[in-house]
């Protein structure tokens, strides 16, 4: 799969690479990460940061849509037993535009053309940890939606 150029370039405006890897990085520790998924601790931390969202309890992730004219921006949080994995998706008039499946590890593997024998993915030992990950996620998030709607679509 590939990425849209016009992503492409949004992208590499907010560092993607560099501010995913520092996170994967930071929070790292395996080992020692929670033996829950804390869906209960996200719920409370989206409301906390005020974010609109949905929960599927079938498909368990939590999901994040934002509107514009031609753009809808999608962002889903899946987690995992102490781990979290973040999808992206973006429409142009409803069709899907190409963002490497959309799974963070995906396009980081796309944009740094490597495949890793271990695919980069925080890990939380306690609540702290995951309500900085949320924290650092959404600012990424955020820069790439503000990016987006930039973007001359026409």
């Amino acid at each position: 799969m590939s990425i849209d150029i016009r992503l492409k370039k949004v992208l590499q405006k907010i560092n993607f690479e560099k501010r995913y890897l520092e996170i994967c990085n930071k929070y790292s520790d395996f080992q020692n990460s929670i033996n829950s998924k804390s869906i209960s601790d996200i719920d409370l931390l989206l409301n906390q940061m005020e974010v609109k969202f949905k929960y599927s309890k079938k498909e368990c992730f939590f999901k994040i849509e934002d509107k514009s004219n031609l753009i809808t921006i999608g962002f889903n949080i899946i987690p995992y037993t102490g781990a979290l994995q973040f999808v992206w998706s973006v429409k142009l008039n409803k069709q899907m535009l190409e963002l490497s499946w959309g799974v963070w590890e995906s396009i980081l593997e796309e944009m740094l053309n490597k495949s890793f024998e271990i695919r980069p993915r925080p890990y939380y030992s306690n609540y702290q940890e995951l309500e900085e990950i949320l924290t650092e996620t959404f600012a990424i998030y955020e820069d790439f939606k503000t990016e987006v709607l930039k973007v001359d679509w026409e």
